[in-house]
């Protein structure tokens, strides 16, 4: 399938529910969207249409289209599979329906370039190993793992991961609380990280 390569964040859009919070802040952005089929219905007017994917939901007009029926794949890995850029932000791709859901984060795993998925309340990112960020203090973040991992150091956690052994079905990290301003983890293996949305006010 064709590559299309951008010099600056793009945007992905899935077609899992948004809201009117949400929908707005898609209309605001400014750079390059690319539709994960379906995820055309939330492209703001008058916005160039870039869909890739199987088509099974969408077969309107399109700027570009590109189009990949395989069915081993879900229209966000066609996206991943094609799109490069410094960075890519998903929207669309998390509530809805459960399968689809955990298909999109387990997908995190293939990608190429830094990505992060929202939604108006959450943030989530996959992490290889260690993680340097800045949050906001207070901020609720979790830690959960996709496979088996060990930590040996953590800052600007309240509850530090030096020493932790996190697993599925063992033992996860949810509802740790953000100390100071900027976070860094050290561990091996890979897990998701959780925080807040961009949406989010500062204070709550």
């Amino acid at each position: 399938m064709q590559s299309m390569t951008f010099d600056r964040p793009v945007l992905l859009l899935g077609n899992a529910p948004i809201n009117a919070a949400l929908a707005r802040w898609v209309g605001d952005w400014s750079g390059p969207i690319v539709c994960a089929d379906g995820g055309v219905r939330h492209l703001p007017p008058g916005r160039h249409i870039i869909v890739v994917g199987d088509m099974d939901s969408y077969q309107g007009p399109a700027s570009t289209r590109l189009h990949d029926p395989d069915q081993d794949s879900t229209d966000f890995d066609k996206c991943l599979a094609c799109v490069r850029a410094p960075e890519l932000i998903g929207v669309g791709f998390l509530g809805g329906r459960w399968d689809h859901s955990l298909a999109a984060l387990s997908s995190l795993a293939q990608a190429r370039d830094p990505i992060r998925l929202i939604d108006h309340e959450n943030s989530i990112v996959l992490v290889d190993g260690d993680y340097q960020g800045r949050h906001r203090i207070g901020d609720t973040l979790g830690v959960i793992p996709m496979q088996r991992c060990q930590f040996s150091a953590s800052h600007g956690l309240a509850y530090p991961l030096d020493g932790v052994v996190l697993e599925l079905g063992v033992w996860v990290g949810s509802s740790n609380r953000i100390t100071d301003a900027h976070v860094s983890i050290r561990g091996q293996g890979r897990y998701w990280l959780s925080y807040a949305s961009p949406l989010k006010p500062d204070s709550e």
